[in-house]
């Protein structure tokens, strides 16, 4: 649950490269989206099971740079997500 409310507590998740033309951006993009989508199949995909599944993944992720790349994920974005999360978590001890 705090994974969620992290991750939807900032704007943009991914970004979009500029030197890329849009059908090449959008084709790269539905693969990943794909990707996330699809990893665990007892569960229907949905946008907000997709974003927690994107986050888990970049928790686990050793190179956190190269992940956030090669998934054209908003490396500020999502780094802001994790604090919030330390953030509800360390409210949540506190109560």
């Amino acid at each position: 649950m705090l994974s969620l409310i992290s991750i939807l507590a900032i704007d943009n998740l991914f970004y979009s490269p500029e030197s890329s033309f849009k059908s090449s951006k959008e084709s790269k993009l539905n693969k990943i989206l794909k990707k996330f989508a699809y990893a665990n199949q007892t569960i229907l995909p949905s946008d907000h099971l997709l974003k927690v599944n994107i986050f888990h993944h970049y928790i686990l992720s050793h190179n956190k740079k190269s992940f956030c790349k090669e998934h054209l994920i908003n490396s500020k974005g999502i780094k802001r997500a994790v604090q919030v999360r330390a953030q509800l978590a360390d409210y949540i001890e506190q109560i």
